[in-house]
This record gives structure tokens, sequence and C-alpha cells, in this order.
């Protein structure tokens, strides 16, 4: 049997855990890893939370490690998806990295790659 101070112990450190989570990233398109017949258009990444789109960049570095040059900078829409529109990319392997603020304060940043044939 629970005793009522054990019981609420737990309902408080219940509440607790969504404080202390911090932003994470949900999807991405193109997947992390694949292999792509044609090439992308756009890379879209869609976080659990909401970002600062002021503190936000995604970019990407193509086969020879260059950053790809593109018409415009990475942007947030719906305060959760960053989407940077890509010109046509050559056949090879690409790296996009990306780092932003979570409305939290929380420093979001990782990688992913992806090949065009």
């Amino acid at each position: 049997m629970i005793k009522p101070r054990h019981l609420a112990a737990l309902l408080f450190a219940a509440t607790l855990a969504p404080a202390f989570a911090h932003g994470t990233l949900e999807t991405a398109s193109p997947k992390n890893g694949a292999t792509l017949s044609t090439p992308p258009s756009e890379i879209r990444l869609k976080f659990n939370e909401p970002l600062e789109p002021m503190f936000t960049s995604l970019k990407l570095f193509g086969p020879s490690g260059q950053e790809v040059p593109t018409a415009e900078k990475a942007h947030v829409e719906d305060g959760k998806t960053v989407v940077l529109r890509l010109p046509t990319l050559a056949p090879g392997g690409y790296k996009a990295q990306w780092m932003s603020v979570g409305r939290d304060g929380h420093h979001l940043h990782g990688e992913l790659s992806f090949t065009v044939k």
C-alpha cells in the first residue's frame, strides 16, 4: 500500500519531468543516412518544442566539404520546423548541420547526412 506522503512525492516528481525536458529533433527530411535518386529541394527539420528563430541556423556542406550556397537562409515555420530551400544538388555526399535555442534557453545542435545518386 502506498502511503499518502509517498503518493504526494510521486505526483510532484511527475509534474517536474516536463519542466526538465529539452527540445529534440522529431523528424528530418531527408532522413539521416538516406540515399536519394532525386536531389531534395529543401531540408526540413521538425522539433518537439518551439525554437527561437533569431538563434536558429541550418547549413549544408557538399561533397568537397564546402558550404553549399543557398538563395536564402534557413527559416523557422510554425515555430517548430526549420526549413532550408536548396539549389539543385549534384551527385555526392552532403552533411547538414543545425543549431538553435529552444524557448527554454536550451541549446540544440546536430547534423545529418545524405547522398544524392
